[in-house]
């Protein structure tokens, strides 16, 4: 009997700061598919799913994942090391960790892509009970405990969609009243990019406000060498903490997270209102004017390995936050429309506060969806010229409903529909962006779910006093169809 197929060396991923921020993999890497080399028996087969089984609890027990896994998935790869989950900002973006690509894609479906592989039978979705509900609640780090560094800022400054449509929403907004308008920075970090772009737009005045004293050193810096010394000052401190000595007429600045609310943007924007704004119900006094959290089901093959070998031993931190992960990654999949979780302007004086609820959204599985993941997990984990039983493990995966993927949409101008700026691509496509997709895992493991399956979700925040920790919370009821 001809021995069972090996699998080609595999590394653990890296995290290399910048680069890793935009991470996801190269499309010049290919994951190649090795030819079986010759009948295998239904003894066999069964062997083989044993000792995935037998090699997992290996694994647990402390075995490397790193190592070759010889016989377990019938196709050989080598994949230059690259990250999936970013880890450049994660003071500010908790339970950011690296996973193990190559890993997960050996183990997940774990046993189930060997028997697929074996046997080849077609996909069958058991019938699961009438109704199933699955919840996650976290809490976000302090705002005031947040340490970006250069890279991060770096990151941001170079995301080209926010930083140039954050660019000609201010000249847009400052056009035909140069010299006329006194502008607020909050945030405005090592670069000064928002502050510098409104004085560069006419403004007479700029505050910049940074909290962090080393920051607002390099701010100044910045400022001086693109001389606006005269125009921007620079204040030290947290802007609930600093009185203007002027009111404003614009403010501008990004302090959204990857859940929207997340960096007490909420209690930012009340205290402006009450005490920076010369007109602070007017939409036109801030840039963004609104923004957004997006919310969509997605399937994500990275779940099988946290569902086998638990938080830790897949590379993320222990508890049970939401994994947060690069907004390139092409194996986070949806399975319906994305819709808005978190809705709100600045301009609204009634921002929420305390406890808060969203209202309920209620997903179908789209077929539609299902078929175009199938087809992107094909290429993804098996290239061209997948076999039939490759094929059948991608279908299988597409189906698997691991949770809850959210990301940020910020509304420049109302008015102006290509001043948006999204974190995902169209229909939640994978892009470059220096937010991240927080995915709130729901089941323990992947559920099957058949196109037409109801998936309603009730979110909730507990807003505290600015600068706070938030508390979220993320619902499910799923109801099979």
């Amino acid at each position: 009997m001809p021995a069972p197929p090996t699998c080609g060396p595999m590394r653990p991923l890296a995290i290399a700061s910048h680069e890793a921020y935009y991470g996801g993999w190269d499309a010049g890497v290919p994951i190649r598919q090795a030819k079986h080399r010759g009948p295998w028996t239904t003894l066999a087969g069964l062997a083989t799913a044993a000792l995935c089984l037998v090699l997992l609890l290996c694994v647990r027990a402390g075995a490397s994942t790193t190592t070759s896994l010889a016989g377990l998935v019938p196709f050989t790869s080598t994949v230059a090391s690259q990250p999936m989950v970013t880890s450049a900002n994660q003071a500010s973006q908790p339970m950011s960790r690296v996973l193990r690509r190559r890993d997960a894609l050996f183990l997940a479906p774990t046993a189930t892509a060997a028997a697929f592989s074996l046997f080849r039978p077609k996909p069958v979705l058991a019938a699961p009970p009438p109704e199933l509900q699955y919840s996650l609640s976290w809490i976000t780090e302090n705002v005031q405990s947040t340490d970006f560094d250069l890279e991060n800022y770096g990151s941001m400054r170079d995301d080209e969609d926010r930083t140039g449509k954050f660019y000609k929403a201010i000249e847009r907004r400052m056009k035909g009243k140069e010299g006329k308008l006194v502008v607020l920075d909050v945030g405005t970090g090592p670069f000064a990019l928002l502050a510098i772009a409104a004085a560069r737009a006419g403004a007479k005045k700029v505050y910049a406000i940074e909290a962090t004293p080393e920051i607002a050193v390099q701010a100044r810096k910045a400022i001086d060498e693109a001389g606006f010394s005269k125009v921007i000052e620079v204040l030290v401190g947290y802007s609930t903490e600093i009185t203007l000595p002027e009111k404003v007429d614009l403010l501008v600045g990004e302090i959204i997270g990857s859940v929207a609310s997340e960096e007490s943007v909420y209690g930012t924007i009340r205290d402006a209102q009450a005490r920076f704004m010369k007109e602070p119900s007017n939409p036109k006094s801030y840039i963004p004017q609104r923004v957004q959290t997006l919310v969509a089901p997605v399937s994500w093959p990275f779940h099988y390995m946290v569902a086998a070998e638990g938080r830790e031993a897949a590379g993320l931190a222990s508890g049970e936050g939401p994994i947060r992960l690069n907004c390139r990654e092409e194996t986070v999949a949806l399975m319906a429309d994305a819709q808005t979780l978190e809705d709100f302007a600045y301009s609204d004086p009634n921002l929420p506060q305390g406890h808060w609820e969203a209202p309920p959204l209620s997903f179908q599985v789209s077929g539609k969806r299902i078929s175009e993941n199938t087809r992107r997990y094909i290429d993804v984990l098996f290239g061209a010229g997948a076999s039939v039983n490759e094929k059948d493990v991608a279908s299988s995966v597409a189906t698997g409903f691991s949770g809850m993927a959210m990301w940020p949409k910020l509304i420049l101008d109302e008015e102006d529909a290509d001043l948006v700026v999204d974190a995902r691509g169209p229909g939640g496509a994978p892009q470059k962006s220096h937010w991240q997709t927080v995915l709130a895992l729901m089941p323990d493991k992947p559920l099957p779910l058949r196109p037409g399956a109801t998936i309603e979700v009730r979110g909730s925040a507990d807003f505290g006093a600015p600068l706070e920790p938030v508390g979220y919370s993320v619902a499910t009821t799923v109801i099979p169809r």
